[in-house]
């Protein structure tokens, strides 16, 4: 069953500000952010939507497109990082 209501009193992760939107669009990082998960999303969204002041959610905007920017260009899901450095020290003699 999917929990449909708002999370703690915060947008729907559907519900991108405009904003927002507009910044990760210009940075063609719309695709990447869509394509994270639900709470990786629910947790950017909380930390913009939070800012009291307009200036501190401008500031806020930037550092959340450099942050997905920086992810974006990541060559793996950390996992995959995981298993290919545990595959470097597997032992050659086990099955």
């Amino acid at each position: 069953m999917k929990y449909n209501k708002p999370h703690r009193g915060f947008s729907p992760v559907n519900a991108i500000p405009k904003d927002f939107a507009a910044a990760l669009k210009q940075g063609g990082l719309d695709d990447f952010f869509a394509g994270c998960t639900d709470a990786h999303r629910r947790e950017y969204l909380k930390w913009i939507e939070e800012a009291k002041q307009p200036e501190t959610r401008k500031i806020r905007i930037g550092l959340t497109v450099k942050m997905i920017a920086a992810e974006s260009l990541q060559e793996a899901p950390l996992p995959n990082k995981i298993k290919s450095e545990a595959d470097d020290f597997a032992r050659p003699d086990l099955p």
